[in-house]
């Protein structure tokens, strides 16, 4: 059974997890705290994150920093209550009860000098926004969900396309080389 509190959050998918999305104060404050192992389901991502608590937990927690992109840049499994965890640098934390984020659900991370394909946190945080503008009847909180999901889907496309740049400049490089 899902709490309350967790039923209300809008959801998106990360690393394969579809998981609530802390929006307001509490959800944030209180994360997966005071839940039993059972209830607490995949887990919970938090955007605009970078350190998390286990006070009130009652089972350990696997924790997952991710970047601006939603590239992994720091993973604690095993967290036991009453600790502290943070990354320098982190946008969101997702955390999941101890198991949930196995080997089966990682994403590889990328060569450093490559950008991801993707702008996960903006589109993510659009669609929150989005969620709640309908939830609360704010039209101006959709809008700007709206803009922000557009805003993650033009990061994407400019990604792709510095790839596609650097591998035609890979493919003219080899036939220079070869002639």
């Amino acid at each position: 059974m899902e709490p309350r509190r967790l039923r209300r959050l809008p959801r998106a998918e990360v690393h394969g997890i579809e998981v609530p999305v802390a929006q307001g104060l509490r959800a944030r404050l209180l994360g997966l705290a005071l839940l039993r192992r059972e209830w607490a389901g995949p887990g919970l991502l938090i955007p605009r994150c970078s350190s998390i608590h286990t006070f009130g937990m009652r089972f350990a927690l696997d924790i997952v920093f991710l970047d601006g992109e939603g590239r992994t840049l720091r993973e604690v499994p095993g967290v036991p209550r009453s600790r502290v965890v943070s990354c320098g640098g982190a946008a969101a934390v997702l955390e999941t009860p101890a198991g949930v984020y196995s080997s089966a659900c990682r994403v590889p991370r990328p060569e450093t000098n490559k950008e991801v394909d993707m702008s996960l946190i903006d589109k993510l945080t659009g669609r929150a926004k989005k969620a709640a503008g309908d939830l609360t009847g704010d039209g101006s909180l959709r809008r700007e969900g709206t803009k922000e999901e557009k805003k993650g889907e033009a990061k994407e496309k400019l990604n792709r396309a510095q790839d596609a740049v650097e591998d035609k400049a890979d493919e003219v490089a080899d036939l220079e080389r070869k002639t």
